[in-house]
C-alpha cells in the first residue's frame, strides 16, 4: 500500500500497509517535530479547527543543505496539491497532479483522488507531518537520482466525511492511531523533484 491510500483515508484498506524502503545510504538531517495536537490544541477541539498550511509541516532544520531544501519544498508542494484535491469536488483536472509526482506515485495519486470523488467524500481537519528526516540524494548506476523522506504522519485531527452527510468515511487509520511514511523523492530531467514511491507502517511515532 502506498501513503496516499492510508493518508486521504477515502475507503478501507485491501490489506494492512507495510514497509519497503528502497536500498540507499542517506545523511539526514532530522526536522524539528511540531508539537503534538494535544500539547497545541484543547481537547474539544474538533477536525473543523484548522492550522494554517505552514503549520502542518516541521521546521527545516539548521544545517539542512541546499537540495535536501529544495526536496523540502518539493515533497511540501506534494503534499499540498493531493490536500487541495482532497478538499475540493470542484477540482476536476488531475493533470497539476502529474506536476508534482512521477511513476507510481502519480498513478495512485489520480486513482486515490478518482476514488474519493466516486464515494462522494472529501477532507476535513488539518494534517500533521512530523520529524521528517530528508536524506541527501544519491544517484543509481542508471543514472536515476532519488531521495528518501522520513516522517510520521498524525491524523488527530484530520476527517474524511461525505458531502452530503457530514458522515465519516471508513478509514484506513484511526484518529489515535500513527503512521511512518517512506516517500521517495526522484529529481527530474529538469532539476527539479517529484514524489516517486510512498510506503507506511501503522506504528507509533
Amino acid at each position: 500500500m502506498t501513503a496516499l491510500s492510508a493518508l486521504l483515508a477515502g475507503c478501507a484498506a485491501e490489506g494492512q500497509p507495510t514497509t519497503q524502503s528502497p536500498a540507499a545510504s542517506p545523511t539526514p538531517v532530522t526536522s524539528s517535530a511540531l508539537p503534538t495536537p494535544d500539547q497545541s490544541l484543547t481537547p474539544d477541539q474538533s477536525p473543523s479547527a484548522e492550522l494554517s498550511v505552514s503549520q502542518w509541516f516541521p521546521d527545516q532544520p539548521a544545517g539542512e543543505s541546499g537540495v535536501q531544501a529544495e526536496i523540502r519544498a518539493a515533497w511540501e508542494t506534494h503534499e499540498i496539491t493531493m490536500d487541495e484535491f482532497a478538499r475540493n469536488p470542484d477540482l476536476t483536472d488531475l493533470t497539476e497532479i502529474q506536476l508534482v509526482s512521477t511513476g507510481q506515485e502519480a498513478t495512485d495519486s489520480v486513482a486515490g483522488i478518482v476514488r474519493l470523488r466516486n464515494n462522494n467524500l472529501i477532507r476535513k481537519g488539518y494534517v500533521i507531518f512530523r520529524d521528517a528526516v530528508i536524506a541527501e540524494p544519491t544517484t543509481d548506476t542508471d543514472g536515476v537520482t532519488t531521495s528518501e523522506i522520513n516522517y510520521c504522519f498524525d491524523p488527530a485531527h484530520l476527517q474524511t466525511v461525505d458531502i452530503d452527510t457530514g458522515q465519516p468515511g471508513e478509514s484506513v487509520i484511526q484518529p489515535d492511531q500513527t503512521m511512518k511514511v517512506m516517500v521517495l523523492m526522484e529529481q527530474m530531467p529538469d532539476g527539479s523533484w517529484r514524489a516517486a514511491l510512498s510506503e507506511t507502517e501503522l506504528a507509533p511515532c
